[in-house]
C-alpha cells in the first residue's frame, strides 16, 4: 500500500512540481525500507526500483525549472540504474531473481545510457531475453506475462 501511495504522491508532485511533496514521499519511502528491514522482508531490487522512481520524479520536477537539479537527478537516476541492473543479473546468476527482474531493469539502463556507458546490456541480450520470456509465456498461455515484455520492448523504441 505504501509502493501505491509513494507513486501516486510522486506522480502528484511532479504534475505540480510542489517540493514539499517530494519531501513526503522521501520520507515515505525511507520509512518504508526501514519497515521492511524490521521484518527481515527487505528486498534490495524493490527498494532500488522505489528509488528509481522517486529520482524519475524529482527529474521531472526540475526538469524546466532547476537544469543543475535536473542534471544531478539524472546522474543518481544513472547510477541506480546501474546498481539495480548489476543487483538483478547478480541474484539471478545465483538463481535467486527471474530472468523479467534482468530484462526490466537492462532495458531501463540500456534506454537511459549511451553506448560509452560501464555497465549496460547489449542490445542482443536483451533480444535473446525478450524472446526467452516470450516462449515461456506463449507455452504456458500466459497472456499478461507476453504483453508485458512486449510492451516494455516497444515502448522503449517508439518514444
Amino acid at each position: 500500500m505504501r509502493k501505491f501511495f509513494l507513486t501516486i504522491l510522486c506522480l502528484g508532485c511532479a504534475l505540480s512540481g510542489e517540493s514539499p511533496a517530494l519531501d513526503v514521499a522521501a520520507k515515505l519511502l525511507e520509512d518504508y525500507q526501514q519497515q521492511r528491514k524490521a521484518c527481515g522482508d527487505e528486498d534490495a531490487l524493490q527498494v532500488l526500483r522505489l528509488k528509481i522512481r522517486y529520482t524519475e520524479m524529482k527529474a521531472w520536477t526540475a526538469l524546466e525549472t532547476d537544469d543543475e537539479a535536473y542534471e544531478q537527478a539524472e546522474k543518481e537516476l544513472l547510477a541506480l540504474r546501474e546498481q539495480a541492473y548489476r543487483l538483478a543479473k547478480a541474484r539471478y546468476e545465483q538463481g535467486l531473481a527471474t530472468m523479467r527482474d534482468v530484462y526490466e531493469t537492462g532495458a531501463q539502463l540500456y534506454y537511459m545510457t549511451e553506448s560509452s556507458q560501464r555497465v549496460r546490456p547489449t542490445l542482443e541480450e536483451l533480444r535473446t531475453m525478450r524472446m526467452s520470456l516470450l516462449r515461456s509465456a506463449r507455452a504456458t498461455g500466459n497472456k499478461a506475462e507476453e504483453l508485458k515484455t512486449e510492451i516494455i520492448w516497444y515502448t522503449r523504441w517508439y518514444n
